[in-house]
């Protein structure tokens, strides 16, 4: 799915700003399967993903990587922190 060149353009090039420039729909972007062959792990997987953010958190002191201003975008019900500047 993610090797079609029809929804990703330049599909073996790492350009994880493809992920801004356009809202991928849960048949189109498959991170844990999609419909019948859902993943059996996605929920420990979700799990495990806020087990290890957590530990992040309480024991690291975390800081920007550069001081470019950001700022919020509306990704579906959530909001994501991104540089003002184009990549």
């Amino acid at each position: 799915m993610h090797r079609r060149p029809d929804l990703y353009p330049e599909p073996h090039l790492f350009r994880p700003q493809r992920f801004i420039e356009r809202e991928y729909n849960s048949y189109e972007y498959i991170s844990f399967g999609g419909g019948a062959r859902r993943c059996l792990g996605i929920h420990f997987a979700f799990y495990e993903m806020k087990i290890v953010l957590a530990y992040i958190l309480l024991h690291f002191q975390l800081k920007l990587y550069s001081n470019k201003p950001i700022s919020p975008v509306r990704r579906g019900v959530t909001f994501c922190l991104v540089e003002a500047y184009q990549w």
